[in-house]
């Protein structure tokens, strides 16, 4: 059995290179909800040193909340305008992107429930989805949703985040959302394996690296293979 462990990084924080010894998938910000061009250049470069594959991780552009912040639908448009602009803008390099994984509210819109509709996304973010799916033929790192059934994706799970009732992430306004008990983070990522391609651990918290060892550690005393 095996699974794959992704990390959120280039978002400025001081984990990154500690994270890529135990990640096989990184998704690098792209330089708009947080971080900058540089940076995510140097992480590209990085990742390509240690093996780690790589994704797109574009944002909505609001960096006093790194891109987590609510977007309301009359502004969703406003919003969705940068999203292929700042993914084409490191395509064009030819660096060997892999797949695209949206980040914080973003992620929420392209996961949300449509009912009624026969294509579950916001018209808004369309564009985005076409081009990603049709033009660069990339997956879509996605949590099980309605989207998922329509277009490629990479099956994803959070060991790190809390689940609701629903099977939706608890959002990150409540109490709890966010688990910092090393022992909840492995438990929730063994109990991923098998139903999930892809497990993601966030590169923001102060104990990261160390969730990420005990998470792999873990998975190889229960002979799971931790490999993109």
């Amino acid at each position: 059995m095996k699974v794959d462990l992704n990390v959120d990084i280039a978002e400025g924080f001081p984990y990154d290179e500690a994270l890529l010894d135990f990640a096989t998938s990184a998704n690098i910000c792209l330089g708009v909800h947080a971080g900058n061009r540089e940076l995510t250049l140097r992480t590209i470069e990085r990742c390509k040193r240690k093996g780690v594959r790589i994704g797109l991780h574009p944002g909505f552009n609001d960096r006093a909340t790194m891109g987590r912040g609510r977007v309301d639908e009359d502004q969703l448009e406003s919003f969705a305008e940068n999203l292929i602009s700042q993914c084409q803008a490191f395509l064009d390099d030819g660096h060997g992107f892999a797949y695209v994984k949206p980040h914080g509210e973003l992620y929420r819109w392209l996961t949300a429930d449509y009912p009624g509709q026969e294509f579950p996304c916001h018209p808004a973010l369309r564009p985005f989805l076409d081009w990603a799916c049709c033009e660069i033929k990339l997956p879509m790192m996605l949590l099980p949703c309605p989207l998922a059934d329509h277009i490629p994706t990479i099956r994803e799970g959070f060991a790190d985040r809390a689940y609701g009732p629903d099977g939706r992430l608890v959002p990150r306004s409540e109490p709890g959302a966010v688990h910092s008990s090393q022992e909840m983070i492995v438990k929730q990522a063994l109990a991923l394996v098998g139903k999930v391609d892809s497990i993601c651990l966030h590169g923001d918290g102060e104990h990261c690296v160390e969730h990420a060892a005990a998470t792999v550690k873990a998975m190889r005393e229960h002979h799971i293979e931790v490999r993109a």
